[in-house]
């Protein structure tokens, strides 16, 4: 691998050999402190060796660039993975409970208490009274014995 360099009094072309063991922490350096120490050495850098060493790897290809059945995958993948976060919040959403026929009629008798406190028109308590004989009626049909054949009908 070579580089291209332009300080005044050296070679134009350096070689550039990366091993671990030439590794020097020195080299490592930012721009800035680099312009500082060849100044320093009253050396200086001029605009366009700046601008040579910002876009040296410009045109340097990272990444591949992605096919159409690529994309399509990664389209189709990231729907996937929003299905299934919705799927695991619907888990996560606790369902209601259904009140048993003994909670509803503690319920309706409730709230016969809280309508007897405050004004209110008969056709309501007589509506309520209505659910609490439904309710009571069904409490009463869950406990009669039911027969082998009432499960086949």
């Amino acid at each position: 691998m070579w580089f291209v360099c332009s300080i005044p009094n050296q070679p134009e072309v350096v070689p550039a050999e990366v091993e671990d063991d030439d590794f020097d922490e020195e080299d490592d350096m930012p721009l800035a402190a680099l312009a500082a120490k060849l100044q320093f050495n009253g050396l200086e850098l001029e605009e366009e060796d700046l601008k040579l060493y910002l876009e040296i790897d410009a045109n340097l290809e990272t990444t591949a660039p992605l096919t159409d059945e690529a994309i399509i995958e990664q389209v189709q993948s990231s729907q996937e993975e929003e299905e299934e976060e919705e799927e695991k919040e619907a888990e996560q959403t606790p369902t209601e409970k259904i009140p048993t026929n003994s909670e509803s009629i503690h319920a309706l008798k409730t709230f016969f208490l809280f309508l007897q406190s405050i004004p209110h028109d008969d056709s309501a308590m007589e509506q309520l009274r209505n659910q609490e004989k439904l309710a009571i009626k069904n409490s009463y049909v869950a406990l009669i014995q039911k027969t082998i054949s009432d499960f086949f009908k």
